[in-house]
């Protein structure tokens, strides 16, 4: 049996407890939704082709007089979306709370078992939901289909199909103006963003209003450094008040602090030793897409207690499957 919740203190009664307010970790993601920073196509229940019309070029040529000659193609491709079944399963049982202070949010006699309408199930379901969150946004992002972790290795992920995609692709180890030893240079991340920039595709140029840059905390705070090194007022100001949007040349930089705490867990993440430690990809969030059958697994959730076990369970199963559409329309740096 392994309890959704345990306790973990020892103390003696000093006189009062509160139950009436609980105090949860910080969200290592802080509160990004991972249904609002992609693309999602819902009520996709088995692969999914997507359908790319290419660019028709060189169409006009010269009128040499009557007649008709036509000129130029175009080809129909496609990507396939192979959503994959994904399920939480969690249970809890009472007796992780005898002999505590949460003994009194109980319910009595042969009820007591049953944690439904406590406050008990109000941490549950909390701790469910935030810890849902931040693992649909790392599964997204990090999962290898040829992985043998039970949450990365059921599918294919962003990065795997942008470092084997034919998008922009820089190596920042392969410099050390960006990065050593997976440390970031001095002023490395403003760098690497104007590489980028400089060397993205000219189909992203045209439609630079729709871009995001998704980077590391590590890069934000290099990037952040470099701005407020620069001395003048606006470098001081930037020191002092923060930024509520940073912007490199107009694109707004995303801060995905998740990647930071996904890539240090080098045992489970299996794109770890691929990208290191800092990571950029520009972007639309459009040509991410997320290909599931509900609209929000986190608010699919099944709860009950089982009178017969003596438990309370909850669950959630939902299919899960990502595509970058577009690799013309991707910038990377790892």
């Amino acid at each position: 049996m392994a309890n959704a919740l345990t306790t973990s203190f020892s103390h003696t009664y000093a006189g009062k407890e509160l139950l009436t307010e609980i105090f949860y970790a910080p969200s290592v993601e802080s509160g990004q939704n991972p249904f609002e920073l992609h693309r999602i196509m819902s009520d996709v229940k088995t692969k999914t082709n997507i359908y790319k019309v290419g660019a028709l070029t060189n169409i006009i040529q010269g009128d040499s007089g009557c007649g008709f000659s036509a000129s130029g193609s175009v080809a129909i491709t496609d990507k396939v979306i192979d959503p994959q079944k994904l399920k939480v399963n969690i249970e809890q049982c009472e007796d992780s709370f005898n002999q505590t202070i949460f003994s009194e949010a109980q319910k009595s006699g042969v009820d007591r078992a049953d944690i439904q309408g406590t406050i008990i199930e109000e941490m549950i379901m909390t701790a469910v939901s935030r810890g849902m969150r931040d693992d649909l946004i790392k599964a997204a992002w990090f999962s290898d289909a040829a992985s043998s972790h039970a949450m990365y290795g059921n599918f294919e992920g962003f990065f795997e199909r942008i470092l084997g995609g034919s998008g922009y692709l820089l190596d920042l180890n392969s410099d050390a103006t960006y990065e050593a030893s997976d440390a970031l240079a001095t002023d490395g991340a403003y760098k690497a963003m104007k590489n980028l920039y400089e060397n993205m595709p000219a189909a992203m140029r045209s439609i630079k209003g729709q871009l995001v840059a998704y980077v590391t905390s590590s890069v934000y705070d290099n990037l952040l450094s470099t701005l407020e090194a620069t001395g003048t007022d606006s470098g001081l100001q930037r020191i002092q008040d923060g930024v509520s949007q940073l912007k490199f040349r107009g694109i707004p930089v995303v801060d995905m602090s998740l990647w930071d705490a996904s890539l240090a867990d080098t045992s489970a993440n299996p794109n770890s030793a691929a990208i290191g430690s800092n990571a950029i990809v520009i972007t639309t969030p459009d040509n991410l897409v997320v290909g599931t059958d509900i609209t929000d697994p986190m608010a699919e959730l099944s709860v009950w207690y089982e009178k017969k076990d003596e438990k309370f369970y909850l669950s959630s199963k939902f299919l899960f499957g990502t595509q970058v559409v577009f690799d013309e329309l991707v910038a990377a740096a790892y």
